[in-house]
């Protein structure tokens, strides 16, 4: 077909005395192979301006009129003439299994008039419609075929290929309002679960990632966001964010500026709902990602998740990084008792303690900021209270932190509180975010100091002392620092008297121990 090119089809009798030299031997993979020729070469085949059909005609004594000689007026495959010879010649061909076998080496789909021909011909060739398992149930042996072929599926009208019998589809978002559609494109496409699946697993395929990105870029990140942040939030269990790049790029080009930067719509209504309600954990890695990767943000995100109504339940499931800055920024908005929360939640992680370990390295790394002039603290700003946290100059956006004096003693006497023995090295950690603290909190450092030793001296002492010295002094040197905090707790001597003492031993070596083991840096006094 391909050498003599468009004149082969040019009668039904031409393509007939063809299809009687390959007798017996039209199987589906051969039909597949003539479908993907049609759909390859629906254009720029050269004429047969030597007369091969004529010629042809002869040899084999077809009857009827010629092809008229030099076969110019033949510029495109007669599609009824084709699948008409074929289904004669071979009726017991399976059609299903001729839509498979289109995975063969050399196919591809290079444009949208290819791909109309090839449904053409389908249409031509079968009642049945189009299998969707054939195209988007599995990743071909021939991926950049099979991508060619979807880029064109995926737009096409809905009269040339719907995907509205997809076998699994998200439920449509209704009242997003605004003339969208609850189901994205005419065709449905982008609601499709198996295209979605299959387009992940071709984005893993480093010749391919592009390919189906920019096909995300071009289509429904801007025709229908929505759609594809919801099908894209279902391709995997509830809590099992281990994205891959299709879904990473989903979660960060489209669905974060579509949710945490976008001014408020009935559609991003609808979304943020069904992502709540469905895949809340999902949602909650996007921003915990997203703060990673603009640091100002947290007080949007704070707004995001009561916009949701579920301050609490983030709280408990975000990562630690992300609930540390919301639970401070709630606290600020005296929407939570900060010290209630932090205990239970302490209480909770106290076997592993991955939380104790990630609150301290987000608040060593936010106080260091502050210290250094990098942010401002949350004092310096003024604090709005309930909704619209997020004006510009207020704690948790750009240039401020969440951390306040007040805020961040409360955190630090939660870590040592819950016993930083629970965590090896711990103990070292915490000595450190206290002088870190110190130096961004210069005028709270009594009340810093107070805070660690009030949990020692109320029963805690075995283990918070340990929780300090980490078990690195001598006896001697643990119980005199003990007996320091006894005397604070008891009241038996101020704070600003001990802070002063401390700084007289910062010369002499034993009382430097003493220093240490009490918590205090070495450096700040």
């Amino acid at each position: 077909m391909r050498e003599l090119g468009y004149s082969c089809s040019a009668s039904a009798d031409t393509f007939k005395a063809l299809l009687q030299q390959y007798a017996g031997r039209l199987d589906e993979l051969a039909v597949a192979e003539v479908l993907g020729l049609l759909a390859a070469t629906h254009r720029g085949l050269e004429a047969d301006a030597l007369g091969l059909a004529d010629a042809m005609r002869a040899v084999l004594s077809i009857s009827g009129p010629a092809s008229s000689g030099s076969g110019s007026s033949v510029n495109s495959w007669t599609v009824p003439v084709i699948m008409d010879g074929i289904k004669a010649a071979a009726p017991s061909l399976s059609w299903p299994r001729v839509a498979e076998a289109l995975d063969h080496e050399g196919f591809a789909v290079p444009d949208a008039a290819g791909f109309s021909i090839l449904m053409a011909a389908w249409r031509r060739a079968t009642s049945d419609p189009f299998p969707l398992a054939a195209i988007a149930g599995r990743v071909w042996d021939n991926a950049p075929g099979q991508l060619s072929l979807l880029v064109q599926a995926v737009a096409a009208p809905p009269d040339v290929l719907s995907w509205e019998r997809t076998s699994k589809k998200i439920a449509p978002l209704d009242g997003m309002g605004q003339g969208k559609s609850p189901l994205g494109t005419p065709n449905q496409a982008w609601a499709s679960l198996d295209l979605l699946t299959v387009l992940a697993q071709l984005a893993e395929l480093p010749q391919l990632s592009g390919g189906v990105l920019e096909l995300l870029r071009r289509g429904p990140a801007s025709a229908c966001p929505e759609v594809l942040v919801a099908a894209t939030a279902f391709l995997r269990s509830p809590q099992d964010t281990n994205w891959g790049v299709l879904e990473r790029f989903v979660w960060a080009s489209v669905a974060a500026p579509l949710l945490f930067e976008a001014p408020p719509s009935s559609s991003r209504a609808v979304l943020l709902a069904r992502l709540w309600q469905s895949r809340s954990g999902a949602l909650l890695q996007c921003m915990s990602e997203f703060l990673q990767e603009r640091p100002g943000r947290a007080a949007d995100l704070l707004d995001v998740v009561l916009e949701v109504k579920g301050l609490l339940s983030a709280l408990d499931q975000a990562p630690p990084a992300l609930a540390v800055e919301l639970a401070a920024l709630a606290a600020q908005r005296k929407l939570l008792d900060l010290d209630k929360w932090l205990a239970g939640r302490l209480s909770r992680d106290a076997s592993s303690g991955m939380f104790m370990t990630a609150t301290l390295n987000s608040l060593e790394v936010q106080l260091a900021a502050i210290a250094d002039g990098r942010l401002a603290a949350a004092e310096r700003a003024p604090a709005p209270s309930g909704r619209g946290g997020a004006a510009a100059g207020g704690p948790g956006t750009a240039g401020v932190s969440v951390l306040s004096a007040d805020l961040t003693t409360v955190f630090l006497r939660a870590l040592y509180t819950a016993g930083a023995s629970v965590v090896p090295g711990l103990a070292g950690q915490l000595v450190r975010a206290m002088d870190v603290a110190k130096k961004a909190f210069p005028a709270a450092e009594a009340a810093l100091a107070a805070a660690a030793a009030s949990q020692i001296g109320s029963g805690a002492a075995e283990s918070g002392l340990a929780a300090v010295g980490g078990g690195a002094f001598p006896d001697a040197i643990e119980g005199e620092a003990n007996s320091y905090f006894q005397k604070l707790y008891h009241e038996r001597q101020p704070v600003s008297e001990l802070v002063a003492q401390l700084k007289a031993f910062k010369a002499g070596t034993p009382h430097q121990q003493v220093r240490r083991c009490v918590g205090w840096g070495t450096e700040v006094c």
